[in-house]
């Protein structure tokens, strides 16, 4: 038994499944609980998974019901240049549909006790993050059920 937080166990394993995926780019996601980084560090594809709530309430007499929600960040400095530019979000995006199908209904092998119930990816990307940085950012907030 881990002595870490469910929510922390929960978005371990989503970055155990993520390093363990195929996608059109390298995905090399971390655990972090302040995703702060400098606009020189995103020269290269940042994924970033944070454990971000873990609600409690009562499934039956001698079970509770722990709804664990992770947020992965998606973040990118995009090239100068209109057409890469384009080039760039559209690999993004792409990469962003990826992840989403690749995530949706997946157990986790790292963390049995919670199933996947809903991912959520709205907006799809920030546009003030693009606009004033030049840069991309997509949150996807997936949420487990764990019953316990």
């Amino acid at each position: 038994m881990s002595s870490d937080a469910l929510a922390v166990q929960v978005a371990d394993a989503v970055v155990a499944e993520l390093n363990a995926g195929s996608f059109s780019e390298s995905v090399a996601a971390v655990r972090s609980f302040l995703p702060e980084y400098d606009l020189k560090d995103l020269k290269a594809l940042r994924v970033t998974v944070l454990p971000a709530g873990d609600d409690l309430s009562s499934e039956s007499r001698g079970a509770n019901r722990r709804l664990v929600r992770v947020e992965i960040g998606i973040q990118k400095r995009l090239p100068a240049g209109e057409e890469a530019e384009a080039e760039e979000m559209q690999a993004l995006l792409l990469l962003l549909e990826e992840i989403k199908t690749y995530l949706a209904g997946r157990a986790l092998a790292a963390q049995r006790a919670a199933r996947w119930l809903s991912l959520e990816n709205s907006p799809l990307y920030d546009l003030e993050t693009m606009q004033e940085h030049r840069s991309f950012l997509s949150v996807l907030r997936v949420s487990y059920l764990a019953i316990q």
